[in-house]
């Protein structure tokens, strides 16, 4: 998932980034392309090097029902900036695939984070969609 994410960054790929959202989350969203667009002109460089400084996951199962999600925090180099990712995706959706896919994708230049030593989670919300700049903000 995260070449995945870095490679359509990278590429401008609109395609292959959107497809790896969960399709019932795109089709919640009205701005959804034009997030794409916004995320593809701040993303800048190609890629040198990741770090994963934190993740996480959760599962829930009842009866035959079953799904998994993971939060993930990326520190990416390129060779024109450095770039602190977070998502929230589901990896399995037993009732219905279209839940299949990111849900939450957030992204922040390390110079712009309030806690650039720290791992990446956005504003903690977890706002389904595409997030740029967003620091933590105790809620």
């Amino acid at each position: 998932m995260v070449g995945k994410i870095i490679s359509s960054l990278e590429n401008e790929d609109r395609e292959e980034f959107r497809s790896l959202f969960a399709l019932s989350k795109v089709n919640e969203l009205t701005n959804f392309d034009e997030s794409v667009a916004e995320i593809f002109k701040y993303y800048d460089g190609k890629f040198v090097s990741e770090r994963h400084p934190g993740s996480s996951c959760f599962q829930e199962k009842k009866g035959k029902f079953k799904a998994k999600w993971f939060k993930l925090s990326i520190d990416v180099v390129t060779d024109n900036d450095e770039y602190k990712i977070a998502t929230y995706w589901c990896t399995k959706y037993s009732t219905d695939s279209n839940f299949v896919g990111i849900w939450s994708l957030y992204i922040i230049r390390k110079a712009e984070d309030s806690t650039p030593d720290f791992s990446y989670g956005g504003d903690g919300l977890w706002t389904p969609g595409i997030n740029i700049g967003k620091v933590y903000v105790k809620h």
